[in-house]
């Protein structure tokens, strides 16, 4: 008690200084905490979106040309047919998995008694299931029946279901008119997240037999964008190159032309993500850790401080026998007391401000999010936390360590003679 009193006593004979330099070490701590969760709820708003999404799958889309190639002049206009994707799938053999396609339009009026609204039209194969994150709400998918048959079926997005069925239940077997013509539900779609898209946003669109969206809108053979999904054993980016290849010599596009083709591969933009992730929430880290060693500092030319004024009273200690053990200890722990004290406020008051900001996210379901960025558990795990008590600790030690060298070396005869 009295070792515990003495320390108290010390820090107290200037409260104002002590907490001021208290303050630097409180800030760091807080800002560490603070920017650390809010770069965890950034990473779990946007990070579950890109992970339903199949990562071995590629995306081909034409381009205009940018080259002229053997009389063709540059800027050209072309498009992949359905023979481009059994050419694929012969040329890939087993590697592949599925290799499917989207034609786009550009929507339509859909209208169901008294309810309407504008939503896009996508004609696609059954294999577009496997390529896109969805969940099934009623009935089931578009089917290689629906697609040699040109049927006139659709699935349709949870934004167009409410839309033309508000008073809910299965509309499956029920008709719904696009522009002029009619299409039997078959299923409703749920997309679990809106942070990735591709080929458009699932809640607002039609998924249409791709087929009957070619015949319906005269698009012959037409097929705007091709979708590749490899195999587990093998990767899309390691064969990306030779799809590119196959479908410009198909085309008369040059094999150097490489405006002419964009390629999307989920797999290498997931890395790219989660790289960009983990560079923000290392700069986080480094801003907060710059923060609190900056606080650091000031303890360490505070407690400097203290032992310059405190010279009489250490060579005393000397004097009567204290050990540079004990002087060491009483120095250090004054540098430990102080950190400790203002790095638990501020861990404690970093995660009530979390929380306080978590209360005020509104709690929406994935699938119920918009694109735009918001935060999700803006928070910090409990080993984060243990962390952090653990540097402010190490740091109370480090920010004592030279004052407490510098206390060992006073002489008792050199620091009676002080003034």
């Amino acid at each position: 008690m009295e070792f515990w009193k003495e320390i108290m006593v010390t820090l107290g004979r200037n409260k104002w200084r002590s907490l001021m330099t208290m303050f630097g070490v409180f800030w760091g701590i807080w800002m560490l905490i603070v920017l650390t969760g809010v770069g965890n709820g950034i990473s779990n708003s946007v990070l579950p979106g890109f992970d339903r999404m199949p990562t071995n799958v590629a995306f081909f889309f034409p381009n205009a040309t940018t080259m002229p190639y053997r009389g063709l002049q540059e800027g050209r206009s072309w498009r992949f047919d359905m023979s481009d994707l059994e050419a694929v799938r012969h040329r890939l053999g087993g590697k592949v998995k599925a290799v499917g396609g989207v034609v786009f339009t550009f929507g339509a009026n859909f209208t169901r008694g008294e309810n309407h609204g504008s939503f896009g039209i996508n004609g696609i194969l059954p294999t577009y299931r496997d390529t896109q994150p969805m969940e099934m709400v009623y009935g089931r998918f578009i089917n290689g029946v629906d697609v040699a048959e040109r049927r006139k079926v659709c699935v349709i997005g949870e934004d167009i279901y409410t839309s033309l069925f508000p008073e809910g239940g299965d509309p499956c077997g029920m008709y719904v008119q696009a522009g002029s013509l009619y299409y039997m539900v078959i299923g409703v779609v749920r997309q679990p997240s809106a942070r990735m898209q591709m080929g458009g946003n699932l809640r607002t669109t039609a998924l249409l037999p791709m087929t009957t969206v070619q015949q319906a809108y005269y698009r012959g053979h037409d097929v705007d964008d091709l979708i590749v999904q490899f195999k587990d054993d093998y990767l899309a980016s390691d064969y990306q190159d030779e799809v590119q290849l196959l479908l410009k010599q198909r085309h008369l596009v040059s094999p150097d032309d490489k405006g002419a083709l964009f390629v999307f591969n989920m797999q290498e933009m997931l890395l790219q993500v989660r790289a960009i992730f983990f560079g923000i929430n290392a700069l986080l880290w480094i801003v907060g850790m710059g923060m609190l060693f900056a606080g650091l500092v000031g303890i360490s030319n505070i407690v400097l401080v203290t032992v310059k004024e405190r010279t009489q009273e250490i060579g005393v200690r000397r004097a009567i026998g204290a050990s540079p053990r004990v002087i060491l200890m009483q120095i250090m722990s004054e540098s430990v007391v102080l950190t400790c004290a203002a790095g638990v406020c501020g861990l404690v008051l970093g995660v009530w401000a979390l929380e306080g900001l978590s209360a005020m996210m509104p709690d929406t379901p994935p699938e119920m999010r918009g694109p735009q960025l918001t935060l999700v558990d803006p928070s910090v795990s409990f080993a984060f936390t243990v962390g952090a008590l653990a540097i402010i600790v190490a740091g109370g030690l480090l920010a004592g360590l030279a004052p407490a060298m510098r206390a060992m070396k006073i002489k008792a005869i050199d620091a009676l003679r002080d003034e």
